[in-house]
């Protein structure tokens, strides 16, 4: 099999070369400051999720804190998000995720089958 290499393409080098070194520096400068790093994390994750069914449903855009978060989303079992998890695999778009989902998926887990869904970026 003769596939051309990517890497002899214009500038390939370079950018591979920038985003490696990238990646290599940002862990080093959000150990400096962990929590900082997760309240920045929690906070993007919240404001692009805020406009969702869930994130709308839970107060998404008036959490600020961990504790906020906690009060706002409390712990549940699987079958609570059931409901929209099958509402987004019947094709129904910004419920649990602002992101579009890539795939949907029935696992067969430990305690049953679970309808999962992932998306694009990874997100669940």
């Amino acid at each position: 099999m003769n596939v051309p290499s990517v890497w002899h393409a214009p500038g390939h080098t370079d950018r591979y070369r920038a985003r490696v070194f990238a990646a290599r520096e940002r862990p080093a400068g959000e150990s400096t400051d962990p929590r900082g790093a997760q309240r920045r994390v929690l906070a993007d994750l919240l404001g692009f999720n805020a406009s969702t069914g869930f994130g709308g449903g839970h107060g998404f855009g008036r959490v600020r804190t961990m504790d906020d978060f906690r009060t706002a989303v409390p712990v549940r079992d699987h079958a609570a998000p059931a409901p929209l998890i099958g509402r987004t695999a019947a094709g129904e778009r910004n419920l649990l995720s602002a992101d579009a989902p890539a795939v949907c998926f029935t696992s067969s887990g430990t305690t049953g089958p679970r309808f999962m869904r992932s998306t694009a970026s990874g997100g669940g």
